[in-house]
């Protein structure tokens, strides 16, 4: 069960990063076989390059990591800005950390 949305949307009033994510986009590397929550929970306030199983791939800065799901910033690169986004756990076929 997903964390009641009055725990994880606070989240969003501390605003997006500064700025923008590193300029390069990071080689994917092994895909789990799933992704845990306690792997992906070292992420937290890092920049995290995100592939999602249905092919997407960006960099995010999260804020928020539960027992099925993710939640924090996405960039959008052709408009060179955040939107605050949430993801199922199970939706993520791999990631890394910066």
């Amino acid at each position: 069960m997903a964390a009641p949305v009055d725990q994880v949307y606070p989240l969003q009033q501390q605003g997006p990063p500064p700025g923008p994510p590193p300029n390069f986009i990071p080689a994917e590397g092994p895909t789990p076989f799933a992704v845990d929550p306690g792997a992906i929970s070292f992420c937290v306030f890092n920049f995290t390059y995100l592939w999602l199983i249905n092919g997407e791939q960006f960099w995010s800065f999260l804020v928020f990591v539960g027992r099925n799901s993710v939640a924090g910033w996405r960039f959008h690169n052709r408009f060179r800005r955040w939107s605050y986004f949430g993801v199922d756990l199970r939706e993520i076929r791999s990631f890394q950390c910066f």
